[in-house]
């Protein structure tokens, strides 16, 4: 194909945790977005997986939509920003902290999940109906970074107020650039590129 110019909008991909049941039972219970699927929970028990400023945005979002939310993390402190924090105790979110989690159960639906307990090297199983995954993202950059393209510290592209990148022609829009990775956003960045 030649083209005068090019539009990345190669997206990004949710990080995974590589556990049995994550794969077999994503949209099953499994799920990497509450702004998306949260609706879908309304008055069930969920755990979000992620102790970052992410995680613990997640986990207030499912709290204010009516969903009884766990949050869980492999370390003994969370690394969310402090305010976060506080507002998860003033939610009276509960928190699961220094277990890793070995496996997401479920024959058809998820119906709970499997941590190992850091400390006492226990397996602990514990019941939920859905399970948010939030450790992270990466941006799909390698073929605009091959060509000289420049991201900021976190991966994603950088680009100005009309999507340019740093190469003249080369424009970037959606999840790639970052921000908030919501659909409708997307549009908007490729209609300004576009343009």
């Amino acid at each position: 194909f030649q083209s005068k110019s090019v539009i990345f909008a190669t997206g990004a991909k949710y990080k995974k945790i590589g556990v049995p049941g994550e794969i077999e039972l994503t949209g099953r219970g499994v799920s990497y977005c509450a702004t998306c699927d949260g609706a879908f929970f309304k008055g069930k028990k969920v755990a979000v997986v992620g102790g970052g400023n992410n995680g613990a945005t997640e986990a207030l979002h499912l709290k204010h939509i009516g969903i009884d939310v766990t949050l869980i993390h492999r370390r003994k402190i969370l690394r969310a920003e402090q305010i976060l924090q506080d507002r998860l105790v003033k939610e009276g979110i509960s928190l699961i902290l220094n277990r890793n989690v070995k496996e997401i159960t479920g024959e058809t639906v998820v119906n709970g999940i499997k941590l190992l307990n850091n400390e006492t090297g226990e397996i602990e199983e514990h019941e939920f109906q859905g399970i948010f995954i939030s450790v992270g993202e990466e941006p799909n950059t390698a073929l605009a970074t091959s060509l000289g393209a420049k991201t900021h510290e976190n991966g994603y592209l950088k680009v100005d107020k009309d999507m340019r990148t740093n190469i003249p022609f080369i424009y970037a829009a959606g999840d790639v650039t970052g921000g908030l990775r919501q659909v409708i956003t997307a549009a908007a960045e490729g209609a300004i590129a576009a343009t």
